[in-house]
Formats: structure tokens, sequence, C-alpha cells
């Protein structure tokens, strides 16, 4: 009976191992399915942890570090492009998104927030998931779009003092040639009308 108990014993021992190792397993699985799927996503992806170290980052989020931080994986965020990481981890507010500018080495524009990772509700924040879009050429593009809006406002103004200008000088033409026409006009005077009518026109 001891023997049979033994066995038993070992054999509970030899299935709870069996089965720690098949979790750990599907657990490595999933880790790998995340961040392939993260490294899908064109955006910068960073998963910090409850003390605001980078625990995980995508290949654009690892990019824009560089940019916007000098930081890497396993170090801990103080500030994210001038801005104190704090703005975005506040946790009573709805996210906002906050623009990031990088000048150097060429001016980019970008656009990040912050999102509590919740392992069950009630719970303290486990975490966030800091996402970073870049906008720089979105940004351009606004720009352009607004300088020809500029330039056709102008265009449209420019266009309308030059009709009421124009009717300003049929008059002064047609008045012109009305007292070219009349009778008894001395010679200084009919060049001065004709000059006005040659002014107006040209």
């Amino acid at each position: 009976p001891e023997e049979v108990l033994l066995l038993q014993a070992v054999a509970q021992q030899v299935g709870t191992a069996a089965q720690r190792l098949h979790l750990a397993q599907e657990v490595r699985q999933q880790a790998q399915q995340l961040q392939q799927v993260l490294d899908t996503v064109t955006d910068g992806m960073l998963l910090l942890d409850s003390q605001r170290r980078i625990v995980l980052a995508n290949p654009a989020g690892r990019d824009y570090l560089k940019l916007l931080c000098q930081e890497q994986i396993g170090d801990a965020i103080e500030q994210i492009g001038g801005v104190p990481i704090g703005a975005f981890l506040e946790t009573n507010a709805s996210p906002t998104w906050r623009e990031l500018i990088v000048e150097h080495p060429e001016w980019r524009i970008f656009q990040a927030n912050a999102r509590p990772v919740e392992i069950m509700p009630g719970q303290a924040n486990a975490g966030w998931v800091l996402s970073i879009t870049e906008i720089t050429q979105e940004r351009r593009r606004q720009e352009q779009v607004q300088a020809q809006e500029r330039l056709a406002a102008l265009g449209r103004m420019a266009g309308g003092i030059a009709h009421d200008f124009n009717n300003i000088l049929q008059g002064i033409i047609g008045f012109a040639d009305i007292v070219a026409k009349q009778p008894g006009l001395n010679e200084s005077t009919q060049r001065h009308v004709e000059r006005i009518s040659q002014e107006g026109h040209r």
C-alpha cells in the first residue's frame, strides 16, 4: 500500500509538471502571437509596466522612442517628446491625444496617448499601452490646403477689386468720351479729355 501511495504521488507530480510545461508553452505561443500582431501595426505601440518601464515595443515604437526620448526596452520613461510621462498616464480623465514635435534632425510631428491596462476591474493598473502616431505628412497637407485656400481667397478679393475698379474706369472713360464730343472745346481741353480717356483705357 505504501508503494501504491508513492506511485500515485509520483504520477500526480509528473502530471502536474506536464500541465505546467503545457501551460508554459501556451503562454510562450501567445506572447509570440502578440509580438507578431504588434509588429504589423504601423503606429508606435509601447507597453509600460506599473513602474513606467518599457516592457514591450513594436518596431515603429522603438524607432519613435529614439526620436522622442532616447529610451529603450527595460528603461523607465520620465518624459516623451519633452512632455512629462505623467501627463499621458492620468487615469482620471479619458485619454487625450497630445502633440509631440521633433525639430532635429528634421521637423516631425506626432500624436500620443496612453490607456491603462487593467487585469481585473477595480484593481490597480498593471501598466499602460502608449500609442504614438506620426502625423507629419497629414499636417503638411493641411498646411498646403490652408495656403491654397488663402491664395484662392486673395484671388477672389483681387478679382472683386479689379471688377469694381473697372466699373469706375468705365464711368470715367464714358464721361470723357461724352465731354470730347461737346462742340466748341478748345484744343487744350480736347487734349486733356483725350488723355483722360487714354489713361482710363490703359
